[in-house]
């Protein structure tokens, strides 16, 4: 997929993509002009072609595929009138499922919430493919509601598993029931809890506040590597899912680094290391 040819005069960007499980589909999302609206299409990768699939007025979203590689999550408006499109306030996002193949109108409603018309929602699909998790936001408070799907079940109502708006969650993996946050309740520095589904009312802190702030968290290999800012440097430490400390990650010298990322059965990861004198280097 090469954007520059998208259109002659290049107003037209490419906003976001995601990969099927299998690799052989993407789904890729389209902006002109700037606008944050987003029309989202799916090519298949073999052959370099699109499918007939289009997704419109998209927009804040991203795509979220099952594992069976039949279609996505997704957020979206109601369709605008042609000429209250860029102007309008937009209210109401729902959340969708689009199965590949189908028209847009048969899209299904996944979630949406009438009673509160600034609420946003983002969604996501745990590694085992078991679970749909959806973020919940209200405009740009950092404060989030984490929701929830099992998609063995998905007709089945979302669980509120947070609900209070009464800090940031940061959905890190589950190992099944056990689900893993990074948040900054009761924890202005960040910290890393875990919430067994099973017993939501019974919260589990793994890793708890520092006094450095804990900026990232991943779940991979076994194991979280969580990223800590001290003294306005990056410092890496790996931890076993109960919270023991494994040993600090050695780093290139003294800089910023990004990454980490991946399954969480991987047992590989890159990240990026940039120093005071060393340019943008990606470490494997």
């Amino acid at each position: 997929l090469n954007p520059n040819t998208l259109s002659a005069d290049g107003t037209v960007a490419l906003s976001g993509y995601s990969i099927s499980e299998d690799g052989n589909l993407l789904a890729y999302g389209l902006s002109a002009s700037g606008s944050d609206w987003m029309e989202w299409r799916v090519r298949d990768v073999t052959s370099g072609l699109d499918r007939d699939d289009v997704v419109q007025w998209v927009k804040f979203s991203g795509a979220a595929w099952t594992h069976d590689n039949q279609g996505f999550f997704y957020s979206r408006y109601a369709a605008p009138t042609a000429d209250e499109a860029y102007k309008d306030v937009d209210y109401y996002q729902k959340l969708y499922y689009h199965q590949i193949g189908t028209p847009q109108a048969a899209d299904q409603l996944v979630y949406e919430r009438p009673d509160q018309k600034e609420w946003g929602f983002g969604a996501a699909v745990t590694d085992d493919g078991r679970y749909l998790i959806i973020y919940v936001t209200h405009g740009t408070f950092r404060q989030n509601g984490i929701f929830y799907k099992d998609l063995q079940d998905w007709e089945k109502p979302a669980v509120e598993l947070f609900n209070r708006f009464d800090a940031a969650y940061d959905f890190v993996g589950n190992d099944g029931t056990l689900f893993y946050f990074r948040t900054d309740r009761d924890a202005p520095m960040s910290r890393v809890i875990a919430v067994d589904i099973a017993q939501p009312d019974q919260i589990r802190e793994i890793l708890p506040e520092g006094s450095d702030s804990l900026r990232d968290v991943s779940l991979l290999g076994g194991q979280l590597i969580a990223n800590y800012l001290h003294d306005a440097h990056s410092q890496i430490k790996s931890f076993d899912k109960m919270g023991t400390l494994l040993r600090a990650i050695a780093l290139p010298g003294i800089g910023s680094v990004g990454g980490f990322g991946g399954r969480q059965d991987a047992r590989e990861t890159f990240y990026s290391f940039t120093g005071f004198t060393s340019p943008g280097t990606v470490y494997h």
